[in-house]
């Protein structure tokens, strides 16, 4: 599918409402509280991000213009949108991330539960990785994160980016030591290494 079909799809869907709006829960976040217009303001503008930038979430999708410089694709979105340079970068990686987390992107297909913060904040904690991680390790995060992101209580809070950094950290510290979150465990660790046999 084209990036003009895949953005045509997602217009469509936002349009209709189709699958961004489900039914109310008994279970569910405080971003989505019914009858509450800040929280309705706040998923507007969930899905304008979505909008913007859920295309780089489809599979096998690059960059949406025809363009091969991903710089082009970041500057032309940065004028249009009026957003820094920068924050279109991120917000373009955070989305193509979701790529690789299938249950986290079904999920925010449907909802528009996860801003950009949130998304960014994701990325950045999969990305100390870097070429290292394997598809059981984003499968292990896509189940921790789908799972952070479904709500068990009425007007639960939504996980924070701290909250989520901490969550994974975790995760990634068991995935690879070498990236543990505590930072004194981390210095005793390196210092260890430093001190011949």
């Amino acid at each position: 599918m084209s990036a003009s079909g895949v953005r045509k799809r997602l217009e469509k869907i936002i349009e209709n409402g189709e699958d961004t709006q489900p039914e109310q829960e008994t279970a569910y976040f405080a971003t989505e509280c019914p009858n509450n217009e800040n929280a309705e303001y706040a998923s507007l503008l969930r899905q304008c991000q979505f909008g913007l930038f859920g295309l780089y979430a489809e599979d096998g999708q690059d960059f949406a213009g025809s363009s091969d410089d991903i710089h082009v694709e970041i500057a032309k979105l940065s004028v249009v949108t009026g957003m820094g340079k920068k924050a279109v970068e991120n917000a373009m990686c955070a989305y193509m991330r979701l790529q690789e987390l299938p249950m986290l992107r079904d999920l925010q297909r449907r909802t528009q539960r996860l801003d950009l913060s949130r998304l960014i904040t994701i990325d950045n904690q999969l990305a100390r990785l870097g070429n290292d991680i394997t598809d059981e390790m984003l499968a292990a995060f896509d189940e921790l994160l789908a799972g952070l992101f479904s709500p068990s209580t009425e007007n639960q809070q939504l996980p924070t980016p701290w909250m989520i950094k901490n969550r994974m950290k975790k995760l990634l510290a068991a995935c690879d030591p070498n990236v543990d979150y505590c930072s004194k465990k981390k210095r005793v660790r390196e210092q260890s290494e430093d001190v011949p046999p």
